[in-house]
């Protein structure tokens, strides 16, 4: 008898090693809403919608590192420098007073 495997066997084996193999670590949707200052149900509408990165498993959602990353990436915002407010000496203001009749 030979000691080699069965080759229908290796199949079985290589499915062993996939799950054994260590995980990337999962995170619920609270999480990730917590991250972006967002409801829960805010977050999970936009995993419905695909706007956001995420996993489902049967009915529920979760997300990794990564996930929660690309989220934050995807909904922040460009600082913008403070407008100046406008002034009653603003140009257009000057204009309009001109035109105006003084008093008799």
């Amino acid at each position: 008898m030979s000691t080699d495997k069965h080759p229908d066997t290796t199949d079985f084996e290589d499915a062993a090693d996939a799950v054994a193999a260590p995980h990337e670590p999962t995170y619920p949707v609270s999480v990730g809403a917590r991250a972006l200052h967002k409801s829960e149900a805010w977050y999970l509408r936009q995993l419905k919608a695909g706007a956001l990165p995420g996993h489902r498993a049967g009915r529920t959602w979760f997300l990794t590192a990564a996930d929660i990353a690309a989220a934050i990436e995807h909904t922040a915002t460009a600082a913008t420098p403070p407008q100046r407010p406008t002034s009653p000496s603003a140009p257009q203001h000057r204009r309009r007073r001109r035109r105006r009749p003084g008093p008799p």
